[in-house]
């Protein structure tokens, strides 16, 4: 009995951490409620994301998911456009060298450009179907 209690002792810090987002996410999903968007699925696989919450705000992710996911993700955003233009494919000059939507061969986006309390916001929701991958961007200030 002790040797069990001083397993399950030894096994919940990796059980609670693997339970617990990263600041970056925590960060990430900040702005996501500052935004009024829907949170990250931080648990997705392949995720990865990029944050800043400081006089302007922002979130890179990347995630892969099913069929599903990639609709019910990108439903939320509005109206697909497909080939993706090639001026919504330009990316900033601290972007991430993991958020790639320009490799996408076969996918879509759904943009949102608007002024939100005062300030510039842009949204984009890009869709790689080949490798069932969202590329998410917001951007605000």
């Amino acid at each position: 009995m002790k040797r069990f209690l001083a397993f399950c002792l030894l096994l919940l810090p990796v059980l609670v951490s693997a339970q617990v987002p990263s600041p970056t996410v925590v960060a990430a999903n900040q702005v996501m409620i500052f935004a009024g968007l829907p949170m990250l699925p931080w648990d997705a696989p392949n995720f990865q994301c990029a944050a800043w919450n400081n006089i302007s705000k922002g979130v890179y992710a990347t995630w892969t998911t099913d069929e599903a996911g990639l609709k019910a993700f990108q439903g939320q955003f509005g109206e697909e456009i497909s080939p993706i233009p090639e001026e919504l494919l330009a990316t900033g000059n601290n972007t991430p060298g993991w958020f790639a939507p320009a490799k996408i061969k076969n996918g879509s986006v759904a943009a949102r450009d608007r002024r939100f309390n005062g300030a510039p916001e842009r949204v984009r929701v890009y869709i790689d179907r080949d490798n069932l991958r969202i590329y998410f961007y917001y951007g605000w200030g």
